[in-house]
């Protein structure tokens, strides 16, 4: 087993590769590691330097997981690889991530140092689909869609009405927040909820529907759902960061979602942010959003 997976800063690559590593025993390369001088903050190795610890790594482990965004390293590694992963949450959620990134010392002295060059960081994370050099959306796109072997993408776009299905049946099959009445979300309240009343996004894996996230103009979060089966991947973060970013395109300073209390979706949406506002009529706990604001120069 040597998985390659790849994309933005803030995709979920190091957390994935984490997973993988620890659930199949699998050696780990952080391609940040052998790409910047140890200890020196965005000093690059040299070009001869890099490739050798590279082609080391490969040599001596029979199986591995090797991650980063540099497209010449990753088209290099996909040649010794059995799967590739590309990870593309979209940017609202890559720009999320880091901003709730722990401090990661084999790069930086202290959390301080790391905080400190978060703002260039986003800056350029921002550019991914618009940039044309080596670590964007457009060189990964190329790696993934030449390569021949076992390949799958993970992604989240606009939902469709043909999805309908794929978003009842992960709504059904969720373990909490389930509807006592199985017919109480019709299949048209779901197509409404992708144009007439709002947007609806899914998060795809492969051939798969995973999850999906459905948000209304007037500032709910109308649903955030993953197959249970898929949990503890980053899809509810991703959607999440996609509808809440949609939302205050349109101008909102407060969101509000409703949730059953005391469940893992509470948890959810506490750590990011959502305050309690009471109870609504049928029960289910009201959070609300309130947007950032930036303090005066």
């Amino acid at each position: 087993m040597r998985i390659l997976l790849f994309g933005n800063s803030g995709s979920g690559k190091s957390t994935l590769a984490r997973r993988l590593g620890a659930q199949h025993g699998l050696p780990h390369l952080d391609l940040d590691t052998i790409v910047w001088e140890p200890g020196q903050v965005a000093v690059p190795r040299t070009t001869e330097a890099v490739a050798e610890a590279l082609a080391n790594f490969i040599q001596a482990n029979d199986t591995w997981v090797i991650e980063g965004c540099y497209g010449e390293l990753v088209q290099a590694a996909s040649a010794h690889c059995t799967e590739l992963i590309f990870l593309n949450p979209g940017l609202s959620a890559c720009l999320a991530n880091n901003r709730r990134r722990p401090w990661e010392p084999h790069k930086y002295d202290s959390k301080e140092a790391q905080d400190a060059m978060l703002d260039n960081l986003q800056d350029w994370v921002a550019g991914y689909y618009t940039r044309e050099d080596d670590w964007s959306y457009r060189a990964h796109r190329r790696v993934f869609d030449a390569f021949t072997g076992n390949k799958r993408e993970r992604y989240v776009r606009e939902a469709r009405p043909a999805d309908v299905a794929d978003m009842q049946r992960i709504r059904r099959a969720v373990r909490e927040n389930r509807l006592s009445d199985a017919g109480r979300v019709t299949d048209a309240d779901c197509i409404a909820a992708m144009d007439a009343l709002g947007k609806t996004w899914l998060a795809v894996d492969g051939d798969d529907v995973v999850a999906f996230a459905s948000a209304y103009r007037t500032g709910n979060v109308w649903a955030l759902f993953v197959d249970p089966d898929h949990e503890g991947r980053g899809w509810g973060q991703a959607l999440h960061a996609q509808a809440v970013d949609w939302l205050w395109s349109l101008g909102h300073e407060r969101l509000w979602l409703t949730t059953g209390a005391g469940t893992r979706a509470e948890r959810f949406y506490l750590s990011r942010g959502w305050q309690p506002r009471g109870v609504d009529p049928g029960g289910d706990l009201r959070l609300e959003l309130e947007r950032a604001r930036t303090s005066p120069p």
